[in-house]
């Protein structure tokens, strides 16, 4: 059993479970409501929103890292997340299933929208009521449709990524750089 508290100091009960009792973390501060049921190896970082109303339910599949102030609502059905996905800063998923092997990238904004196997759903996008075909990349402003992802193409993004972030780390005393 897992207790918030609730607007007004009382405390409510959050029903969720882990699934395979294998370790997920849910950082303090992130908020997860009604029937949802969280993977292995999930990391929910603070300030996440996960919300099943009442009779809806949400299963997020093993190995998802949500980041900060992501929300997820499913008003009615089952809202499902597949595994090994990345759901940016601030992106926004409301009654939409994702795949697996996904990229939602910061502040992309989902509704009612089916996306497939290994895509990405660029910065800022935002998309209603649409299916996403296996392997698509989608990027603002035009929310522009580029077939022929691949997870070669994922790996070179990944890395591609951090290489920037190693560059750009640098500049910032405080930080250190992640090793080669």
């Amino acid at each position: 059993r897992f207790w918030k508290m609730a607007e007004g100091g009382e405390a409510q009960e959050v029903q969720f479970e882990f699934t395979d009792n294998t370790p997920a973390m849910v950082c303090t501060g992130a908020r997860v409501y009604g029937n949802v049921k969280i993977g292995n190896g999930c990391v929910l970082h603070p300030r996440v929103s996960i919300n099943a109303a009442e009779g809806a339910s949400i299963e997020i599949g093993e190995k998802n890292v949500i980041e900060e102030t992501v929300e997820i609502s499913c008003n009615s059905g089952t809202l499902v997340i597949g595994r090994c996905n990345m759901l940016e800063v601030g992106c926004q998923l409301i009654d939409s299933n994702i795949g697996n092997q996904c990229l939602i990238e910061a502040k992309a904004r989902l509704q009612n929208v089916q996306v497939a196997d290994n895509c990405c759903v660029g910065a800022g996008v935002t998309c209603h009521g649409q299916s996403v075909p296996a392997n698509t990349s989608i990027y603002a402003p035009r929310n522009d449709a580029v077939p022929g992802r691949d997870a070669e193409t994922h790996q070179e993004y990944i890395a591609a990524h951090l290489a920037l972030l190693r560059k750009r780390l640098v500049k910032f005393p405080d930080l250190e750089p992640v090793p080669s």
